[in-house]
């Protein structure tokens, strides 16, 4: 007997028929909660349902009704966001008052704490009143004191490309990248975004898009741990992709961010993708420059970690200030790797002549280079 295969439209009907009965039943634990801590846990139901629908719409939308797709995923996209919202005020409340409690001396009573709040520990008011920084603060500073200089200068010595991207340039696709992490993929805060990529400025920009939306970037990260994952063209980092459950984004890292010619199976184009996105971005919740923003090889570091070691070690690159320029031949998996690449010289002003298969480049050529890129210190 021949095997019967499930009709693809039969199974799709029931996975969203299942999804929907879960937001559905989150909704009325919702409306019904009767604590803080219930109306909480209800919230965090309501938006994972909301995402496995957008997500769901997102993976399958070349077998739904294109205008009924197109007008259902903004509306989830806002539901989630609004919860977000509500989750981020609770949390800012609950330090409000712990801070108004310790300024005043009275000892501070036990609140209900949204999700996060009872592992930071307690603050104290300077701690309070400091300005917490993060990656994307410091692009959003960047592109405040001089848009139009460069920041992101890209070389693939294996193809002879080179792209410039200026500060306003490079902030753009982050924005654009954001977008579409946000309101496409229905990431939020705390989700993880596992990173198949090689050195390069598309890199670069889902890195700091990542940081915009509050979401981690795991640098060669297990994919099957992930909520997103994102490869380049590389048929084992395309497998490796597979092992996620959820939205799959391919980058063909071709010059100019070119379009792979037949997209890769179960992955969404980002070049075809990414141009239709907003220029600019606003997350649905503040990031939190303590929670968790980046890992790579194996070691975790919040938004703040990122920007006060990248402004620490900037020093012994020889990264004085705006002006300097480095030549990073160094591979993104690792924090030496990234720190040269992007965060110090995005944290000291200066910018980054980025090169990839830096070791076909003879030493004349080098030099060459150097001295047109008006290169003052290399990191290789």
């Amino acid at each position: 007997m021949a095997q019967q295969h499930p009709d693809p439209a039969d199974v799709l009907a029931r996975h969203l028929r299942a999804r929907a009965t879960e937001f559905l039943r989150a909704l009325r634990l919702h409306r019904g909660a009767a604590t803080p801590e219930d109306s909480a846990e209800a919230a965090r139901a309501l938006r994972r349902a909301a995402r496995r629908i957008s997500a769901g719409l997102y993976t399958f939308r070349p077998a739904l009704d294109p205008s009924w797709s197109r007008a259902l995923g903004p509306e989830l996209a806002w539901v989630s966001g609004t919860l977000s919202q509500e989750d981020a005020c609770t949390t800012r409340l609950a330090r409000l008052l712990e801070a108004l409690h310790h300024l005043s001396g009275a000892p501070v009573p036990p609140t209900p704490s949204a999700r996060g709040c009872a592992r930071r520990g307690p603050r104290t008011l300077a701690r309070v009143n400091a300005t917490d920084r993060t990656p994307a603060d410091l692009l959003s500073s960047a592109l405040a004191a001089d848009p139009g200089r460069p920041l992101v200068t890209f070389y693939d010595d294996a193809t002879g490309e080179r792209v410039e991207l200026s500060v306003a340039t490079f902030a753009n696709w982050v924005a654009k990248t954001a977008n579409l992490l946000q309101d496409e993929l229905s990431v939020e805060p705390g989700d993880r975004v596992t990173l198949l990529l090689p050195a390069h400025w598309q890199t670069a920009v889902w890195l700091s898009a990542c940081a915009s939306v509050g979401v981690v970037a795991d640098v060669g990260g297990d994919a099957s741990a992930a909520d997103v994952v994102v490869s380049g063209p590389e048929p084992e980092s395309l497998d490796a992709a597979r092992a996620c459950s959820g939205p799959r984004v391919a980058l063909a890292l071709r010059p100019l961010g070119g379009r792979f010619p037949q997209p890769p199976e179960g992955f969404a184009d980002y070049a075809v993708e990414v141009p239709g996105q907003g220029d600019r971005f606003v997350p649905y919740a503040p990031v939190d420059p303590e929670e968790p923003a980046l890992i790579v090889a194996g070691r975790e570091f919040s938004g703040a970690e990122v920007v006060e070691r990248a402004r620490a070690e900037a020093p012994d690159l020889g990264l004085t200030g705006p002006g300097s320029r480095i030549l990073s031949g160094l591979p993104y998996d690792t924090w030496e790797g990234l720190n040269a690449g992007l965060y110090a010289p995005l944290a000291t002003g200066g910018s980054v002549v980025l090169c990839r298969n830096l070791d076909r480049l003879d030493a004349g050529a080098l030099n060459k280079r150097v001295e047109s890129e008006r290169v003052t210190v290399i990191a290789r």
